[in-house]
């Protein structure tokens, strides 16, 4: 087993920062990202007499919360996340058409 004396070894690598100028020419030039397309959310109309248009964002965060309070009354028992959001989706519809 050796003991280090606290000298530091010859073959360690210097973690002093280099200049600016001298580290923008070591790195290779950034590419370009791309930009990010914004959503845009769109008025739903509901294809019923009376309906109010919604917009697509609102629609579904209605039918999230619905989704979650139909989970609830069946104390979150796994294996019936679609059949609660189809419910909550043709909920929410039906109230927005009235």
């Amino acid at each position: 087993m050796q003991v280090s004396s606290g000298t530091s070894d010859p073959v360690k690598k210097s973690r002093a920062k280099l200049p600016k100028d001298t580290l923008a020419a070591t790195q290779a030039p950034k590419k370009p990202r791309a930009s990010r397309k914004k959503v845009i959310a769109q008025p739903v109309a509901i294809e019923e007499k009376g309906a109010t248009p919604v917009l697509l964002e609102d629609l579904s965060d209605m039918i999230a919360v619905a989704a979650y309070y139909i989970a609830a009354q069946r104390n979150f028992a796994p294996g019936r996340e679609l059949d609660d959001w189809l419910t909550a989706e043709q909920t929410v519809k039906s109230q927005l058409a009235v």
